[in-house]
This record gives structure tokens, sequence and C-alpha cells, in this order.
């Protein structure tokens, strides 16, 4: 009875360790799979981030065209505009921006007044809309190009620079992006 309690116990202490290394099997299994999904999302980011980085350059490109970057400017200073709905704005873009940006900003205000006497049928027409020329006032030269516009003595904020967009449509876009470029199976 003795040698047979003796078996017995030795039987269930193998099915126990046996069952412990299989648990630690599927652990270690589940581990590496964690780790390769991690590394797959890091790389996809990696990816995106590139992505990110390259249409920054792009729009760097873009804005040393005189005549492209003028029609730009001239629309998203049109747009911020309508965006505040205010009388009073000013209009900061980049210094190697500021010759284009006077020359544009009678033809945005006048498109604006325009626009929201057909679109709403408001007269906006004192509008006063001034280009910021303090240096400290600037736009950085890192930025992409486009406009910020103040009201209220700069309590309110129009950012609406190509870096700012570009955010925001990556923001909006990323799971379409992201189903393109990685599609499921």
């Amino acid at each position: 009875m003795l040698v047979h309690n003796a078996k017995i116990k030795i039987q269930e202490e193998y099915t126990r360790k046996e069952k412990e290394r299989e648990i630690n099997k599927r652990i270690a299994r589940s581990a590496e799979i964690g780790a390769s999904r991690r590394q797959k999302m890091i790389a996809r980011d990696e990816l995106l981030k590139t992505l990110i980085v390259e249409g920054q350059a792009q729009l760097r490109n873009y804005t040393t065209a005189d005549e492209k970057n003028k029609a730009l400017l001239r629309d998203l200073i049109v747009q911020g505009l309508i965006k505040l709905f205010e009388t009073d704005v000013v209009v900061a873009v980049r210094a190697k921006d500021v010759r284009l940006a006077e020359m544009v900003l009678k033809e945005a205000t006048d498109k604006y007044i325009a626009t929201m006497k057909k679109e709403a049928n408001l007269d906006v027409s004192k509008v006063k809309v001034t280009l910021n020329k303090a240096a400290d006032g600037m736009l950085p030269d890192s930025k992409a190009g486009g406009v910020v516009l103040y009201a209220k003595q700069g309590k309110i904020v129009c950012d609406n620079t190509l870096d700012t967009r570009l955010d925001q449509i990556y923001y909006d876009l990323k799971p379409t992006v992201r189903k393109m470029l990685f599609p499921t199976p």
C-alpha cells in the first residue's frame, strides 16, 4: 500500500508539473505575441510619422512659389475672417511672406465682404484687417506657411497655418490612412 500511495503521489506530482510547464509555455507564447504586436504597432506609427514629416516638407516646397502662395494666403485669410466674424482683425504671417500678404490683404478683405454679402446677406464692410509687421508677432520660419488671425487683442485666435491644417487632417483621417496602408485580412 505504501508503494502504491508513493506511485500515486509521484504521478500527481508529474501531472502537476506537466500542467505547470504547459501554463508557462502558454504564458511565454502569449508574451511573444504581445511583443510582436507592440513592435508592429511601433513600426506602423513610425511610418505614419514619416508621412507627416514628408507632408510638411512638401508643404514648405509648395509655399516657395509666389503665385501659388499668394492665392493660398488670400484664401486662408478669407477663410479665417469668415471663421472669426470680427470687425477688427490682425493677421500674422512668416517674415518671408509679409510682402505677399501685403499684396493680397485688400483683395482678401474685399473677397470676404463680397462672400458674406452674397452667402449670408450680411454687411461686414466695416471690417478692419491689418497685417502684423512686428518681428515678435510673426510666425516662425519653421512653419510651412499660412496665417494666424487675432481678434479682441489676441483673445480670439484662428490658427490657419498649413502645419495646423496638416495636423488636423492627420488626426481626422488617421483611421482611413491606417486602413489604406495596413489592410486587415
